[in-house]
């Protein structure tokens, strides 16, 4: 079973930014430097259970909201957050990258 520290790396920025808060001032708060938070986000740091509750905390959020649905074997793997970037598009968006899903897909089975 494989974790995907990008989705919960952007999780993290998503709830820091939703509480107004800096790289720098979440790095002061998690007494840690402001690099190893713009790695976290990215998914090349591997925080532990103990930062994810500190950045839970600071965030206001459940340490769950940050980790479900993380872990690549899981047949639902990332549905909810498709659906919801999916939501934001209008009609023709969503149409174009249901062409685009469709001609990927095709392209990666001649592989």
């Amino acid at each position: 079973m494989s974790v995907d520290y990008k989705l919960i790396g952007s999780r993290i920025k998503l709830y820091r930014k939703s509480k107004k808060l800096t790289q720098e001032k979440l790095a002061e708060l998690l007494a840690i430097s402001v690099g190893y938070v713009s790695k976290m986000e990215r998914g090349i740091e591997h925080p532990n259970l103990e930062m994810l509750s500190s950045i839970a905390q600071i965030v206001d959020c459940d340490i769950a909201n940050l980790i479900s649905e993380s872990t690549i074997s899981q047949t639902e793997y990332l549905d909810d957050d498709f659906r919801k970037l999916l939501d934001q598009l209008y009609p023709d968006q969503k149409s174009m990258l249901f062409r685009m899903l469709e001609h990927y897909i095709e392209m990666s089975k001649t592989r």
